[in-house]
Parts: structure tokens; C-alpha cells; sequence
């Protein structure tokens, strides 16, 4: 019979170190093995739960979640807690009455992500309500200053502004950390970001650790800290995630015998997703191996285009909307250092709290599509298709170009699957202007590109729905045009 005891303070202080200090695959047996002992001792039930959360496996998570509620129900940032997986599963009314009951007991931040839950849903009158109580109840909170430079986030004087000030309120918060971090990063400012993560990371070296410091190991990359950015990686869980930016950092300027040593590391532990999908193309190529690709062995032969005109009113469904957010001016961009004559937004446009009712339709027509690319290729061997996702979020973005704009050789690693909806495309004035170009261009100049690589151009226009593999190297040619070129792009990200 299991014992309802305290469990012995030095097991809770090695648990809660090995925590801490991220060793993930020591502390969770650990914690597992202290539940069962000792199935009423919340503290082992918090820490399954955070290292389930943050590898992202989110039905665990929950269930430790709900069992760290039920021995303490007056728990509201666990409440919360388990508003934001429901939030991340698609669990819409399940998360707003989490956020609520947190609310109820007192937490603040859940007001933010209670929004979200609404505006998902529709429910514009209720946002309304719940914005204005926030404002007028928790002026000094974390997420007031989130909420705040979420309204002004085109703004990046004023949004900059708002972070300073939560952090002079807050030092070192993680919250408003992470969210400065990103902003300076979208605006190109790396040395910025560099210092307020680095700085917050040392400040809280276990909390929100995975996060923060992928965001931080992404930006020592981008200022060619790679040392730097690996030492930082190794800190981390051995996930596809982290073990897949430490190879992409090791193929810059490594050595073929380190490279290929992390590549078998990595196909040895399993680890499938479009990272090592890319990586094992690229070094085929390189090296003239003949290595079998466990996410996808040949992604062009699973690009999919076909013309929503047929189906849809595109006119009214795609285009107005998109354009009334293009026209709005609230609409926050980043840097892209890969297109050219263009702008890109920032962040999840599905996500955007003022943004979801205009899209709602566009993101439900999208997964139907998804769901028709699914069962056109279920029957393939590729690990793409056999490890389907059973849960999934879309992230989206929008692209305007003027004539002379293109987009650069790149692939979307977060991605399962990458795909583009095409607003408005000029009409052209050479065959493949602008068009949609996959290839297998790894490390060859455009000539070698042009001459050499396997590819294929997909002739896009005006309501054309294109869909691939998220592992495929893709860019667009070059156009000329009075007229704008607007994209919707989007990744299908898998929910674990």
C-alpha cells in the first residue's frame, strides 16, 4: 500500500537539483518513482510536469498538471498551467475554464491567455469584458506589460519601451525577458537580445530553461558565437530540437568527422523531424553518401499545388481579409535577412488576438486541405507521413513584395510541413517570375543551382495552395511589378 509520508529530504533536494540544472533524464525516474511512493507529495508531481512541458510531451503533462490540483486545488498558477496546455492541444473551452478558475483564485497572468481562449472561440464581447478588467485590476502585473506591448507591437519604440519598464518592475522576469529577446531579435538587434537572455538566464537558471535557452544558443549562432551557442545546447535535454541546432551550428565550420559524428548520434537515438530530414539531404550531397532519411528520402516528389479558385470564393475568403490586415497598420514586421525588396510579419498570425476572427476561416480551410494532402500520400513509406502528427498548430505568417523581390534559399525547421497561399500574384512578364522554386541547391552558387541541382519550379498565381515537406530547400524568383506579390506562408508545427 502506497504511503502518504513525507519523502526523505535528501531525495527532494537531489530531485529538485537534477531539475534544476535540466538533467531531465535523471530527475523524471526519480520523480516517478517518489509519486508512487509517495502519491500525495506535490512537489514530484510539479516537476513531472514542468520536465513534460518542457520536452513537450503534453498529454503527460497534463495528467500531472490535474494531479498537483487535485491534492491543492487553491493552486492557481497550476490552474493556469493547465489552461495553457488545453490551449496548445486545441482544447479551447477546456482552457478558459482553467484560466477562469485561476483567475478566481487570484492569478493575474492568466488573464492573458484567457483572451486568447475567447478570441479562439469567437466570443469578441467576452474579450472586451476580460481586457478591461485586466487593465483596470492588475496594473503592475507581468502580463499587463505583455498585454500592453502586444496592442502597441508595431510600434517597436513603444513595445521596447513597455518591456524596460515591466523588467524595471520585474528584474529578470522570464516572461518579459524571453518576449524582449524576441523583439530585439525581429528587428535584428542580436546583440541586444544576446545581453537581456543572458542575463535573465543567469538570473533563473531553472525556469523556463528550455526556452530561453535555445533562444539565446539561436542568437550566439546568428553573432558566430558558435562555441558559445553549443556550450549552451549541451546544457540542454538530448531532444530532436536541441540535438538538431547543435548539428546545424557543427556544419558551420566543422569538421566532416564531428559532423557526421553527431549525425549518427542523433539517427541512433531516433530522432525524426525536418532538422535531420534537411541535414541528412545537404550531406549526401557534400560528402556522396548514401545515408536513407528517416523524415523524407526525396521531399520533391511530395510537393503538392493546387488552385483554391476552383473551391472557394477567393476574393472574399483570402484576399479582402488579408489585405485589411496588410492595410491596418498595426501589424508588427521583422527582419528577413533572406528577402529581398520585401517585408514579413512577426510572429503566429493565427495567434494574433486581433487577428483570429479574420482568418478563421482561411486557418479552417487550410487544415481541410492538409487533411486532403494526408490522404493523397498515406500510403507512402516516408517517415513524414508514417509519424503523421496527431496534433498540430499552424503558424503563419504574411509576405509582401515589391517588383524585384525575392526570397532566398532556406527550409522552415520547426515546420512538419510548409506551405504558402498565394494572395496576389502580378501577372508576369517572363514565364517563371516569381515563382516557387524546390530544390536540392545545398551550398551551390546560382549558376551550379541553375545548371545542376535537382529541382522543381511550380508556376504559382493568383489563388494557388502549395504544400511540401518541411525538410525542402525552397526560394521564389525574382519579379517585376507595379502590383504587390502577398503570400500567406505557413508550417504545420506537430503538438507532442
Amino acid at each position: 500500500m502506497a504511503s502518504n509520508k513525507q519523502p526523505p529530504t535528501k531525495k527532494l533536494q537531489t530531485l529538485l537539483s537534477l531539475y534544476q540544472s535540466g538533467q531531465f533524464e535523471a530527475a523524471f525516474p526519480l520523480a516517478k518513482a517518489l509519486t508512487k511512493k509517495f502519491p500525495n507529495h506535490i512537489l514530484a508531481w510539479k516537476i513531472i510536469s514542468g520536465i513534460c512541458r518542457q520536452t513537450q510531451k503534453l498529454p503527460e503533462a497534463l495528467v500531472a498538471m490535474q494531479r498537483v490540483v487535485k491534492i491543492d486545488p487553491s493552486d492557481a498558477a497550476f490552474h493556469n498551467n493547465i489552461g495553457t496546455v488545453y490551449l496548445d492541444l486545441l482544447k479551447n473551452e477546456q482552457a478558459q475554464a482553467s484560466f477562469e478558475k485561476a483567475i478566481k483564485l487570484g492569478y493575474g497572468g492568466a488573464y492573458k491567455n484567457l483572451i486568447v481562449a475567447l478570441v479562439r472561440m469567437n466570443k469578441t464581447d467576452d474579450v472586451r469584458v476580460v481586457q478591461e478588467h485586466f487593465i483596470k485590476n492588475e496594473p503592475d502585473s507581468i502580463s499587463h506589460y505583455l498585454c500592453l506591448a502586444a496592442l502597441v507591437g508595431s510600434n517597436y519604440e513603444k513595445a521596447e519601451a513597455v518591456y524596460k519598464e515591466g523588467l524595471a518592475i520585474h528584474p529578470n522576469n522570464t516572461e518579459l525577458s524571453i518576449a524582449l529577446g524576441e523583439h530585439y531579435s525581429s528587428q535584428g538587434k542580436f546583440v541586444e537580445a544576446k545581453s537581456i537572455l543572458s542575463t535573465a538566464l543567469a538570473a533563473n537558471p531553472g525556469s523556463l530553461m528550455v526556452p530561453m535557452t535555445l533562444m539565446l544558443a539561436d542568437t550566439l549562432f546568428v553573432l558566430g558565437e558558435n562555441d558559445k551557442a553549443k556550450e549552451y545546447l549541451d546544457r540542454l535535454p538530448d531532444n530532436p530540437k536541441t540535438s538538431g541546432r547543435a548539428l546545424t551550428i557543427e556544419m558551420e565550420g566543422g569538421n566532416k568527422k564531428t559532423i557526421l559524428e553527431r549525425l549518427y548520434k542523433n539517427i541512433d537515438k531516433g530522432f525524426n523531424d525536418c532538422v535531420i530530414g534537411s541535414q541528412i539531404l545537404r550531406l549526401n550531397i557534400i560528402y556522396g553518401l548514401r545515408l536513407g532519411n528517416p523524415f523524407c528520402n526525396d521531399p520533391l516528389k511530395f510537393a503538392a499545388m493546387t488552385n483554391l479558385n476552383t473551391r472557394y470564393n477567393f476574393q472574399s475568403l483570402f484576399v479582402d481579409p488579408v489585405k485589411r490586415i496588410l492595410d491596418s497598420n498595426s501589424l508588427a514586421y521583422k527582419q528577413q535577412s533572406l528577402l529581398s525588396n520585401g517585408i514579413q510579419t512577426s510572429g503566429n498570425i493565427f495567434k494574433s488576438a486581433d487577428r483570429v476572427a479574420e482568418l478563421i476561416h482561411i486557418e479552417k480551410i487550410i487544415r481541410t486541405e492538409i487533411d486532403g494532402y494526408y490522404n493523397e500520400f498515406k500510403n507512402s513509406n516516408e517517415g513524414f507521413i508514417k509519424n503523421w502528427p496527431a496534433n498540430y498548430q499552424l503558424y503563419g505568417w504574411l509576405i509582401s513584395m515589391k517588383s524585384g523581390g525575392q526570397l532566398g534559399r532556406h527550409f522552415h525547421e520547426n515546420g512538419w510541413l510548409s506551405g504558402s497561399i498565394y494572395i496576389n500574384i502580378p501577372p508576369k512578364k517572363q514565364a517563371d517570375s516569381g515563382n516557387l522554386v524546390l530544390s536540392q541547391c545545398y551550398d551551390m552558387d546560382e549558376i551550379e543551382c541553375e545548371t545542376k541541382a535537382d529541382k522543381i519550379i511550380m508556376n504559382v498565381e493568383t489563388g494557388s495552395f502549395c504544400i511540401f515537406p518541411a525538410s525542402a530547400l525552397h526560394h521564389t524568383l525574382a519579379f517585376e511589378s507595379d502590383e504587390d506579390r502577398i503570400v500567406l506562408a505557413f508550417d504545420v508545427i506537430p503538438i507532442t
